[in-house]
């Protein structure tokens, strides 16, 4: 701990920025921290249940025809299947988000871990790496990643084929032995 200037009582008054860090690293500090991530994560699983039950509820209600109507047939047979399917996934993805969060939160505070350098860290530790064959073998994963991008194949076949026009037209704008080309 750095310690400052003596305080008006002769006592050594404490620095704020190393007392900040201190304080950072205790375990208490650490479990909170941890804890607020379990509990974030457990707001949002509240709040996509509420997504999902009023979706489902939506859905119940118009299915359900008027007291006063045949049941021939639907009241609003208008159905549209694109904008369902978008809506399932949505309310899906909102769900699974939540419950990622939840558990990443408990999980963080069962393995008394604070955030991702620390889990590299552990990493490292346990398979006998160093820094740079970790990021080394970060890179290949990366470009691994790339490589499997289907619009990255695009995007080279694109390149490529703009550059060949580029070239034809750079001929075709040169002027030849017997001239400029007449138009």
């Amino acid at each position: 701990m750095i310690m400052a200037d003596k305080d008006e009582n002769g006592g050594q008054a404490i620095d704020p920025k190393a007392q900040a860090d201190v304080d950072a690293n205790s375990p208490a500090a650490r479990s909170k921290k941890q804890m607020r991530t379990m509990i974030a994560g457990a707001y949002f699983v509240i709040i996509s249940a509420f997504i999902t039950r009023r979706a489902i509820r939506r859905r119940i209600k118009w299915a359900k025809p008027t007291y006063f109507r045949q049941n021939m047939h639907h009241p609003e047979e208008k159905f549209d299947g694109g904008l369902e399917a978008v809506e399932a996934f949505s309310v899906a993805t909102v769900n699974v988000f939540s419950w990622g969060i939840f558990f990443t939160g408990g999980w963080m505070w069962a393995t008394n871990t604070s955030g991702l350098e620390e889990m590299r860290q552990r990493l490292r530790l346990k398979l006998n790496l160093s820094e740079d064959d970790q990021r080394g073998s970060q890179n290949v994963v990366r470009s691994w990643i790339e490589a499997a991008k289907p619009w990255n194949a695009f995007k080279k076949e694109k390149a490529e084929a703009t550059e060949l026009e580029e070239e034809d037209n750079k001929d075709d704008n040169k002027p030849n032995e017997r001239g400029p080309p007449s138009s």
